[in-house]
């Protein structure tokens, strides 16, 4: 019979047997102080404060299944659905199940330190089986002249010991253990003496209630009595007034006095001494006590402060034991079932019930966050998964909020010389024409507002697209490509199709605000819509063409320094063409085109705006010289802005009829 037979048969065949025998206080009288903790504690599972915790864990920690993903280019993660691995562990033999698999692999962890796993092979390669394996009969073996630090596993199965070879055992360790580092650190190591106590309390408890735990009486005769009937008075006594014989009727026939000897109820009360081993315990383990039952929690615990605290115990406890065991399983088990490279063993905590969000605050804080102004309609119903509406994608700000806008919190400049316009407006708007240009302003900070908003999605979109065109630029180098003429097959029709999904949105919030702000309709035409769509593209040429500039520039570059590909790969990994900055600077610059030409078209569109008045910084000379200035809409949407990042914006002025102004 093979070796591996002999194991599958000891594994199946197994019956539980320690190293060594355990030795409790209760059940001899050694020397308090010569004794042994260790040898009378044992390994701690027979203390009922470590198996509460153990037993929680065991039970809580299957509740999130095994799950594998696959490592894309970008750095995210990609479940894979059906990996050998998940099944494996689902059904790890034909005797029992996963979940089995994981009580058994923690009460060894948490105890002992140390959890095995027999991996059982159909072939050289092929992983049939998984069993679990008692730690007490597990050794890991080196070299005998320490040059090797593992070389095989020992299992022993009564008077047989098995040798298992390295890969053939996954091997579990809480740490490692500084007398032997090729095992695990048990955590109970530093508890001992509490789990002594509290066992020892437990026990002159029992003792106490059995038989008082102190001599209960002193039986005085009223005459003196040699030693031998003494003794037989005692055990009469004993015989018929202790243990279930207790209450019964007790006849003197003769003269006799009994004192008794023992402690009222208050005095008996042990719960202070037990309070300290079950705090100890549930703090090494990182479970609150209040969760696995244990009095020390109990006392001030109530249902709010019990919800946080199973919250607690998974975050503090669970989750990291989860990241440790997939570690071990990542460079022990998968490599066998997977692939060891490009895929990550993790646990799924989608459906943990204690991690899932309280939906009742949820809806309270996206509502307050909606009518708070500064949440979208539709992105408060993609947090709870609707759909999104056609008109979702506004701001909801009380009117009564009128945010001062950014260029008006920097100290006032000189005014600036008198522009000289063709045809002067009306020197003194009448009251109702004043308001709206004075509500003017608040329509360039709502659309201030939302180009912050829009910033960061816009910004990873256009991040993501730039890595596709790394790797793009990557696969044809490495392929033996000697210039990029193109990075992608459509890449300018992706960018196109980009600009325009966040330029609509752009369109569609703007004209909202200019509705609201000058309480005219806009209703942009067929042609109007064509036109502004068009500009979204403007700027594709220049991008993708600076970016193929940067390819171009590295190629140059690696091969001047008689690079190879994997040096000129490098170079493009590294340039800035493909990074999160330049993405903002993008995103940034075309939220502004976008913004104000969505501004000047609306404007147009009411029919209301004439003239607007230039709101912008002084970077630089042209923004200076334009800071102030009255611009018709045909200037306005011929200049939206001067360079990249441009911060201009445009504020309405309102034309107002003859009429309007005679009343």
């Amino acid at each position: 019979m093979s070796a591996w037979s002999r194991l599958q048969l000891a594994v199946k065949q197994f019956r539980m047997r320690w190293s060594s025998p355990r030795t409790y206080f209760w059940g001899g009288s050694p020397d308090r102080l010569t004794i042994d903790y260790a040898r009378t504690v044992g390994d701690g599972r027979g203390a009922s404060v470590v198996q509460a915790c153990v037993l929680w864990l065991a039970r809580t920690f299957p509740e999130a299944p095994i799950q594998v993903s696959r490592r894309k280019r970008d750095g995210t993660l990609e479940p894979i659905q059906g990996h050998p691995l998940t099944a494996l562990i689902a059904k790890p033999n034909d005797y029992y199940s996963g979940v089995l698999l994981w009580m058994a692999t923690l009460a060894d962890w948490m105890v002992t330190g140390n959890a095995y796993w027999a991996i059982v092979r159909a072939g050289a390669a092929n992983v049939r089986e998984l069993w679990w394996l008692p730690s007490a009969q597990v050794k890991p073996v080196g070299s005998d002249d320490g040059r090797t630090f593992l070389t095989h596993y020992e299992y022993n199965v009564g008077a047989e010991v098995v040798r298992i070879d390295v890969d053939d055992v996954v091997h579990f360790r809480y740490g490692l253990d500084p007398s032997d580092p090729r095992r695990g650190l048990s955590p109970l190591a530093s508890l001992i003496r509490e789990i002594y106590t509290d066992e020892e309390a437990a026990a002159y408890t029992a003792t106490l209630l059995k038989n008082v735990g102190v001599p209960g009486v002193v039986f005085s005769p009223g005459v003196e009595i040699p030693k031998e009937k003494a003794q037989e008075l005692k055990e009469f006594l004993a015989n018929r007034f202790t243990g279930p014989h207790r209450g019964e009727p007790f006849v003197a026939t003769g003269p006799t006095k009994i004192d008794r000897l023992s402690f009222n109820p208050t005095e008996m009360d042990l719960k202070a001494l037990r309070r300290i081993p079950e705090e100890r315990v549930s703090a090494i383990f990182g479970i609150p006590a209040i969760v696995v039952g244990l009095g020390s929690g109990l006392e001030r615990s109530t249902f709010a402060n019990f919800a946080e605290a199973r919250q607690a115990a998974y975050e503090s406890n669970v989750i990291p034991t989860q990241r440790l065991f997939a570690a071990e399983l990542q460079t022990q088990l998968l490599p066998f079932v997977g692939d060891g490279e490009n895929q990550v063993v993790g646990f799924d905590l989608s459906d943990v019930r204690v991690l899932q969000p309280d939906m009742d605050l949820m809806f309270k804080r996206l509502d307050l966050a909606v009518q708070g102004g500064w949440m979208l309609v539709n992105e408060a119903r993609s947090e709870i998964g609707l759909d999104p509406l056609p008109d979702g994608d506004v701001l909801y700000v009380k009117s009564t909020n009128v945010p001062t806008p950014p260029t008006e919190l920097v100290p006032p400049e000189p005014e600036p010389a008198p522009v000289e316009e063709p045809t002067p407006l009306r020197a003194l708007p009448p009251p109702k024409a004043r308001q709206r240009k004075a509500r003017g302003r608040s329509s360039t900070a709502g659309v201030n507002r939302l180009k912050a908003r829009y910033l960061a999605p816009f910004s990873r979109e256009i991040h993501a697209l730039l890595v596709s065109e790394q790797e793009v630029a990557l696969r044809r180098f490495g392929a033996g490509a000697k210039e990029v003429t193109r990075l992608g097959g459509e890449d300018e029709l992706v960018w196109r199709q980009l600009f325009e999904k966040w330029y609509g949105r752009v369109l569609r919030g703007v004209g909202v605000l200019v509705e609201d702000d000058l309480g005219a309709a806009i209703d942009l035409s067929q042609e109007q819509l064509r036109v502004y769509l068009a500009d979204a593209g403007a700027n594709v040429q220049g991008i993708t063409e600076t970016t193929r500039a940067a390819v171009r520039s590295a190629l140059l570059e690696g091969q001047a320094a008689n690079e190879g590909v994997e040096g000129i790969a490098r170079r493009i990994r590294e340039s800035a063409a493909f990074g999160q900055p330049r993405a903002r600077v993008i995103a940034r610059t075309e939220l502004a085109f976008a913004a104000n030409l969505s501004t000047v078209d609306s404007y147009r569109a009411s029919g209301l705006v004439s003239h607007v008045d230039v709101l912008d910084g002084d970077q630089d000379e042209p923004c200076a010289s334009a800071n102030g200035s009255r611009w018709t809409l045909e200037q306005a949407r011929e200049h939206p802005i001067a360079h990249p990042q441009c911060v201009r914006a445009f504020s309405p002025v309102v034309e107002v009829p003859a009429a309007e102004g005679a009343a």
